[in-house]
């Protein structure tokens, strides 16, 4: 059997009792920051589910810009064409307000006066426009839940 002397037996017994205090102060460190972090993912959850409503609306709303804009930018029937203008119009005068970022704003009024409203087309399709007014909408939407997204696709200029 080992034999130790007083001072010894006080030094190893200071080591393990150092020891112990280091351990349980570590991980109390440890529980402290993953106490913390919980937190603020669950802050982060909270914000998220707070913005839910307005950014399901916006969606919602951008969709029926974009399908109205692609509509009177492609369709052939004049009849689809009118009534896609009524419905841009109700939604740039009204709901999009309420939704829309400056980069959609400026979009929707670019494509507005390109397409039959002020003909000032700039010597690009209608076509280009309102895939310009889909991608504004789209960075949009991503900032809006926070997605990290590529770039838009470039937009291509065909020449009717």
């Amino acid at each position: 059997m080992l034999k130790l002397s007083e001072d010894e037996a006080r030094g190893l017994d200071a080591i393990y009792k150092g020891v112990g205090i280091l351990a349980l102060v570590l991980g109390a460190g440890w529980t402290l920051t993953q106490y913390f972090l919980h937190r603020a993912e669950e802050r982060e959850t909270a914000a998220i589910e707070a913005r839910k409503p307005f950014l399901e609306k916006r969606l919602q709303v951008y969709d029926e810009l974009v399908v109205a804009a692609a509509t009177i930018a492609s369709s052939g029937d004049g009849d689809e064409v009118k009534k896609a203008k009524k419905q841009f119009v109700i939604l740039i005068s009204g709901p999009v307000k309420v939704f829309e970022d400056q980069e959609v704003a400026k979009a929707a009024e670019d494509f507005r006066k390109c397409v039959g409203f002020y003909n000032q087309c700039q010597e690009l399709p209608a076509s280009v426009w309102a895939e310009r007014l889909a991608s504004a909408c789209r960075v949009s939407i991503g900032e809006g839940w926070g997605i990290v997204r590529p770039l838009p696709p470039k937009i291509r200029v065909e020449m009717r």
